[in-house]
């Protein structure tokens, strides 16, 4: 077994050398980097594709989670089987926004739908993961002010967000922690 993480290990270092050497000689091809560029753009490049990385590694492990579940679960309202499908959906994480898979459950007696990853992934009927939340809770804390917080999130953390969205962020959190 620790042959098999090693070899995919260095499968794996290698691929990202090669995906760093493409992604300079496209920068390069297409005239986005001309001359010698300034490192911030070295840098804002190199960000930027590991976030592109980031949403793919995101998508991939909840398209993983959801083929290992059954397809069928229990309502939790009344009990009854039901068959759960897979639905599509966007969310906004620290990398920017990813579509994912998740699984949902309509219930023909309740008329209610129900998400059973959602509590054990951590997502919620909010359209930011997790860390996105904890991130935007935690500079509300520090900055004392939404406002402030949008733009320390804006400016400073890259999420694109609203002041209200972080109040409602707050209040949800105070409220579940109350």
């Amino acid at each position: 077994m620790a042959g098999d993480v090693k070899a995919m290990r260095a499968r794996f270092d290698e691929l990202l050398r090669q995906a760093a050497e493409l992604a300079v000689a496209m920068d390069y091809a297409d005239g986005r980097i001309k001359g010698v560029p300034h490192y911030v753009e070295i840098e804002t490049r190199a960000e930027e594709l590991g976030h592109e990385l980031s949403r793919q590694v995101q998508a991939r492990h909840m398209g993983e989670i959801v083929a290992r579940q059954a397809t069928r679960s229990r309502c939790n309202t009344c009990g009854r089987p039901v068959e759960l499908e897979v639905v599509k959906r966007s969310v906004r994480s620290v990398a920017g926004t990813v579509e994912l898979v998740e699984l949902v459950g309509r219930c023909p007696s309740c008329r209610r739908s129900f998400f059973p990853l959602r509590e054990p992934t951590g997502l919620d009927a909010r359209a930011v993961t997790p860390t996105v939340v904890l991130r935007l809770v935690a500079l509300a804390a520090e900055t004392r002010s939404f406002e402030r917080a949008e733009k320390a999130a804006r400016d400073g953390a890259g999420l694109p967000v609203s002041a209200k969205l972080i109040e409602r962020l707050v209040r949800d959190v105070g409220e579940e922690l109350a």
